[in-house]
């Protein structure tokens, strides 16, 4: 069971265009599924910098794995400044899945740098990672008309599967069309360069947008996390211990 509720609306403390009250930047939400142990905590970037740094670690490994194509590197520095919400899932002293989300331009909340080691594939964890920082940006008052997201398109067509379908369970959809994004050959993209494509302008990789509407977002998500906290041990990984 989760040690807390989500509000139907956040805390009359925490509403958009309100300050965030000290005791809110400062707190927690913890969610476990007892079948599994496994658990996922949330939690203000700048208020929790132990959360942030085992995130860190994790997208740190992660960017030198098989997986790194897929993964944009979210810097320190670029955290604090938007005031980015994280939340990383643990089985026991181990983290093995992370994700960030903050304020965007265009008045979204986004989600980025989405990781489930592939391990821990098959429990819904992408969902659930992704339904924790966004209710935990919703209960501390984040504005935001909708949630969104960028899933790349590999040279070949491919696309992230995983972390689209994971976003879909609660409420994201596709939108129109395939963006180019600029590779500067930093500590945040330099790792996409093997497998970035090339024009006159330099490197570049490709992604589509996905896109959800607050309220059917901040709904599924609650209904996720509830449905999450009681996924069963799958048969094969209870016969394999």
């Amino acid at each position: 069971m989760s040690r807390s509720l989500v509000p139907t609306i956040p805390p009359a403390a925490s509403r958009p265009g309100e300050a965030i009250s000290p005791a809110a930047a400062r707190s927690s939400t913890r969610h476990e599924n007892l079948n599994l142990g496994f658990a996922i905590e949330t939690g203000a970037v700048g208020a929790n910098l132990d959360l942030f740094a085992e995130g860190r670690r994790l997208q740190a490994r992660m960017i030198q794995s098989d997986q790194r194509h897929f993964l944009f590197d979210s810097l320190p520095d670029d955290a604090f400044a938007r005031s980015a919400c994280m939340a990383v899932a643990r089985n026991g002293d181990e983290v093995f899945g992370t994700v960030l989300a903050h304020p965007d331009a265009d008045g979204a909340l986004l989600v980025r740098t989405l990781i489930v080691n592939p391990a821990y594939a098959g429990l819904r964890m992408g969902s659930a990672l992704a339904s924790a920082v966004i209710l935990d940006a919703f209960v501390r008052g984040v504005s935001f008309a909708s949630v969104t997201c960028a899933v790349r398109v590999l040279r070949d067509g491919g696309l992230n599967k995983p972390s689209a379908k994971s976003l879909d369970r609660i409420g994201f959809a596709t939108e129109p069309g395939i963006h180019k994004a600029r590779l500067a050959g930093t500590l945040r993209d330099r790792h996409l360069v093997p497998t970035a494509e090339v024009d006159e302008f330099g490197y570049f990789v490709r992604y589509v947008r996905l896109r959800g509407v607050r309220a059917e977002v901040v709904d599924r998500s609650v209904a996720m996390l509830a449905e999450w906290r009681d996924i069963p041990i799958p048969l094969d990984r209870l016969l394999a211990e």
